[in-house]
């Protein structure tokens, strides 16, 4: 099954990106990044405790990571900001580029 997902995902990445130059690579790039999915950020409360610096955190309603997670994030990075588009999912930086560029550009003139 695993290898299913990787041999579609590699598919979809070559249509995509039809011009990648190591199109033999990106396999083994697709295997490393659903290692990283997997397992990575591994950051307690703590860690994103210590976060000072202001934070914009834009998500999608219908984005891959929950909401709630989002709004979890919101409340341990105490500088932060949180978006929530709605009727968008994890590309919310495409499927709504123009709003997601105004809140960034309003984020970067605070």
């Amino acid at each position: 099954m695993a290898v299913n997902r990787v041999v579609f995902m590699t598919t979809l990445i070559k249509q995509s990106f039809n011009e990648h130059p190591m199109p033999g690579k990106l396999s083994d790039f697709v295997l490393r990044m659903q290692k990283l999915f997997l397992t990575a950020p591994n950051l307690t409360d703590n860690d994103l405790k210590k976060i000072g610096c202001p934070t914009l955190i834009i998500a999608g309603d219908n984005d891959l990571i929950k909401t709630e997670h989002q709004q979890y994030l919101r409340a341990m990075i105490s500088n932060s900001s949180l978006c929530i588009l709605p009727n968008t999912g994890h590309d919310a930086q495409i499927e709504q580029f123009e709003v997601v560029n105004r809140f960034i550009s309003g984020f970067l003139k605070k």
